[in-house]
């Protein structure tokens, strides 16, 4: 109890604190999406945003839909990099922190939902930042944000089989980051019905109902949106797509198969679930390095090099 009363003053005692509060207390969309649009003014913008029909369209279905499926960006090779990098980290459960670190590819604590690994793992794993960085990627949310974004978050985490009954974002709600985000989602295991597929209302990141910060049953969503309007992401790992999970979504429990995901956060400032400070990129290798100095900006919170403006 000490120790979580800790993280919490720990938490509003952060920087970034007020900013990401203050835009929690404004929950309509249109005001939302009014309030980011003036904000994106202020921020830096591509020099030269190359036409690209493609990125268009992905922007567009992300305004229309709320998500996009991407073409699978990460080679098998590169997916099995990340995975064997991952592997040589323990994992915790962020909802039961007195259960310590574990191996999550030996025995999850029976309680245990999801576990993450580490900031460190997750920033230093092959193929991360460049993925994050992935030209297309970027022209797409930029499109959307009208600015350029910020890498604000960078995570990995296991969801474990064996609960019949989902907990916490096992259940329906709305990501309220900041004024405007988008989230990149990849699939690091193969995900079916058995293994816990990501489902999101289509949609629903534009639409004034269920707006309360909290979990919602099925019942709730399927009787505010219909019982049809649910779009479950299955299909083998390297599958990712971009989403604003403004908008309503959950992970199912996995029934039968874990299932390990990456995600990348690109949101219009800091979050306070970021690091307080950037990783020497020097540190992290020569494609980090390369990535912070391309574009100090948008890798401002994770990526620093004493070379590279800031």
């Amino acid at each position: 109890m000490i120790r979580r009363t800790l993280r919490r003053l720990h938490h509003l005692l952060d920087r970034r604190a007020p900013a990401f509060y203050g835009q929690r207390l404004v929950l309509d969309p249109a005001r939302r999406r009014a309030a980011a649009r003036w904000l994106a003014r202020w921020r830096p913008r591509s020099a030269r945003l190359a036409p690209s029909a493609p990125a268009d369209a992905a922007a567009a279905a992300l305004e229309r839909d709320g998500f996009h499926v991407l073409a699978a960006p990460l080679r098998a090779s590169q997916l099995d990099d990340i995975v064997a990098h991952l592997a040589r980290f323990m994992c915790r459960d962020p909802y039961r922190p007195e259960l310590g670190a574990f191996d999550p590819t030996a025995a999850a604590p029976p309680a245990t939902h999801v576990a993450f690994y580490p900031p460190e793992a997750v920033v230093s794993a092959p193929h991360v930042v460049a993925l994050a960085n992935d030209p297309f990627i970027l022209a797409t949310v930029e499109r959307v944000f009208g600015c350029k974004p910020t890498i604000g978050y960078l995570a990995a985490w296991w969801s474990f089989q064996g609960h019949a009954e989902g907990e916490q974002a096992e259940l329906f709600h709305r990501d309220v980051d900041d004024w405007r985000f988008l989230k990149l989602f990849v699939y690091l295991t193969d995900v079916d019905d058995a293994a816990g597929p990501h489902v999101y209302v289509p949609g629903s990141q534009a639409v004034p109902k269920l707006l309360r910060i909290g979990r919602y049953s099925d019942a709730a969503v399927t009787g505010a949106f219909g019982a049809e309007a649910m779009h479950r992401f299955e299909g083998a790992r390297g599958t990712a797509f971009l989403e604003d999970t403004f908008g309503l979504h959950r992970g199912l429990p996995p029934r039968s198969r874990n299932r390990l995901i990456l995600q990348v956060v690109y949101s219009l400032g800091e979050l306070p679930y970021g690091p307080r400070r950037p990783y020497d990129a020097r540190q992290l290798g020569p494609d980090a390095l390369a990535q912070c100095v391309r574009d100090p900006y948008v890798n401002r919170v994770y990526l620093h090099a004493p070379s590279a403006t800031r």
